[in-house]
């Protein structure tokens, strides 16, 4: 039986997808530039990255609980990827154990 989302869901969704691509592509952008940014971007890079996580755990929350739509969903997996490919540089500036996520996406789209 398909689950019915009502479109204020479908745009809260939207809305958290969207800050979290412009956080993740903003820390990463940092991240990469590390060396050559000032102390004030590597200070906000570090205080604003609980943000960023806490974006990616409102947006994995929907995520389990099927709420999101093939087109979201395939967001999400577009950011986990993305963020995938540079916890590694993202790891050496804030350290491994302050990244603070792990995603483990399965199939929880909805048509």
């Amino acid at each position: 039986m398909a689950t019915q989302i009502g479109s204020k869901v479908r745009e809260d969704i939207d809305w958290y997808l969207s800050s979290l691509e412009r956080e993740v592509q903003w820390a990463v952008d940092l991240a990469l530039r590390w060396d050559d940014i000032d102390e004030i971007e590597q200070e906000d890079l570090v205080g604003e990255w609980s943000l960023v996580v806490d974006f990616l755990d409102r947006s994995m929350s929907y995520h389990d609980k099927g709420l999101m739509s093939r087109t979201q969903y395939q967001r999400l997996n577009a950011i986990g990827a993305f963020l995938h490919e540079h916890r590694p540089v993202l790891a050496s500036v804030l350290g491994e154990e302050n990244l603070m996520f792990s995603l483990h996406l399965e199939r929880h789209a909805v048509s």
